[in-house]
Order: C-alpha cells, then sequence, then structure tokens
C-alpha cells in the first residue's frame, strides 16, 4: 500500500498503474468515459474539483482508496479538556477562598 499525499503523488500512482496495464491516456479516457485532457491533467498532478471523476478513474484501473481518520482533532480535544479542567479547578479554588474570607 502506498501513502497518497498530495495530487502529484495520486498522479504518479495513476500513471504508473496506466502503463502496466498497457493502456494510452485516450484508451483509458474513452473506458473511463472522461476527456483525455482529463486524464493528462490527473496524471500530472493538476488540482481538480471533479473528485468524483478520479474516483472513477481510480476504480476503473484497480486502485481502491481509502480514508483513515487522524487523530489530531481527539488529541487538540485532550488538550482543551485539561486545559479547561486547570481552569475549573482553579475557579473552584477560587471561590473557597472568597468563600472563607467572608
Amino acid at each position: 500500500m502506498q501513502k497518497i499525499s498530495d495530487i502529484k503523488q495520486l498522479g504518479v500512482l495513476l500513471h504508473e498503474v496506466r502503463k502496466e496495464q498497457g493502456l494510452t491516456q485516450e484508451q483509458l479516457a474513452a473506458v473511463c468515459g472522461v476527456g483525455v485532457r482529463f486524464v493528462r491533467e490527473l496524471e500530472h498532478g493538476k488540482a481538480t474539483c471533479h473528485i468524483g471523476k478520479v474516483l472513477h478513474v481510480l476504480r476503473i484501473l484497480g486502485i481502491e482508496v481509502f480514508a483513515r481518520k487522524l487523530y489530531l482533532h481527539d488529541q487538540l480535544a485532550g488538550k482543551l479538556i485539561q486545559k479547561f479542567a486547570c481552569s475549573a479547578t482553579s475557579f473552584q479554588n477560587l471561590s473557597k477562598s472568597s468563600a472563607e474570607m467572608s
């Protein structure tokens, strides 16, 4: 399995697999129902908003795409919870001190 971090890496993979399967860009475009220009631009890593077409072309070539949740959000949430817990403890201690003074 190969990690794809950007559109250029995806284009390189697509190009390699197309060549391995002995297909020209024209043949791949015809099989996928997209234009040759789209295949060419995809292989060259041009950013595109046609993710549906990209996934279709990959599927035709037998390339599966997997998504994995990165846990950066959870780490950030944990830090925020810890920060607020410390703030809440400080607030409780401050409230106790104020109550004792009155």
